[in-house]
């Protein structure tokens, strides 16, 4: 049964309220000099995820230096500037979005740099990915899971940056990685028993017994995938085989595994596979399929 804190902290409660709302994403190659050599400043918020290089942000009177892997907040309007670091090819993830209800919680700044612990920085490496992924899904679902996908970023950075240092007994810390561990396990059950339906994050909590923050979290330590690279693996395994009857027409394997347009199956079928649904079936075959 999923519980939820009958308390929460003020600041958090009102953050809360009223979830972040994405604006835009875009994937950069920060190659303009314009964003080195002058200040600027966003009207949104900024989340960036460094996907390659190295470089320095700089704002007025401070600065702090990023690298591949890394992810931080700039505050909506703050004056900086990208400087990518000599030599290095600076690419990054950018997700611009709108949070009134959590401006006591960003503007504090919040950030995965330098010494943070390398699990915790992929585990938020492999949410951007998601996020990224939602947002080129076509399901009238998608929106939703973006928001949740940026929320859970943003609290997962939070926790880090205002964590005191813990230092848990061995048994404690067994309890702790034994439940995750039985959570990933039911999660990863759950995923393949069900990878033809429209698995979504809340149900796929509610029939785990913890929260969606939680399950995302389990599978990431756990089994090194997010829920949506889980359930996209399991459905290309099952379009293989089917896509072995040369009597079904690609469409219907489609709908068979989940996926039921056509052309966003197509579009994740090559990603994994490295061929098209139809490619993929004239090596099975040897020659041409018929259909």
């Amino acid at each position: 049964m999923v519980t939820t804190p009958t308390r929460w902290p003020p600041k958090l409660r009102r953050a809360l309220s009223h979830p972040p709302e994405v604006c835009h994403v875009e994937n950069l190659a920060l190659e303009d000099r314009r964003w080195r050599d002058h200040f600027h400043a966003s009207p949104e918020y900024e989340l960036i995820h460094v996907l390659k290089g190295r470089a320095r942000i700089e704002y007025r009177g401070s600065a702090f230096d990023v690298a591949a892997g890394d992810t931080f907040v700039i505050p909506s309007g703050k004056q900086h500037r990208d400087v990518p670091l000599a030599g290095s090819a600076y690419r990054v993830f950018y997700v611009f979005f709108l949070w009134p209800a959590g401006r006591e919680l960003l503007e504090s700044g919040l950030r995965l740099t330098g010494d943070a612990p390398a699990g915790l920085k992929a585990h938020v490496g492999w949410l951007v990915r998601e996020l990224e992924e939602e947002c080129a899904a076509p399901d009238s679902g998608a929106e939703d899971r973006v928001h949740l996908a940026l929320l859970e970023v943003i609290l997962e950075m939070a926790r880090y940056t205002r964590a005191p240092a813990l230092d848990r007994g061995g048994a404690e810390e067994a309890v702790a990685t034994r439940r995750r561990r039985a959570a990933a396990r039911r999660a990863y059950e759950y995923l393949a028993a069900h990878y033809a339906e429209p698995v979504q994050l809340f149900s796929l909590a509610a029939a785990v017994g913890v929260t969606p923050f939680y399950v995302c979290r389990a599978l990431s330590l756990e089994c090194g995938a997010s829920m949506t690279e889980i359930l996209a693996a399991r459905r290309i395994d099952a379009a293989k085989e089917l896509l072995r009857n040369p009597d079904l027409l690609v469409k219907e394997i489609a709908a068979r595994v989940g996926l039921p347009d056509a052309g966003y199956f197509a579009k994740v079928f090559r990603r994994y596979v490295g061929l098209s649904p139809t490619q993929y079936r004239c090596r099975v075959f040897g020659d041409e399929p018929r259909r």
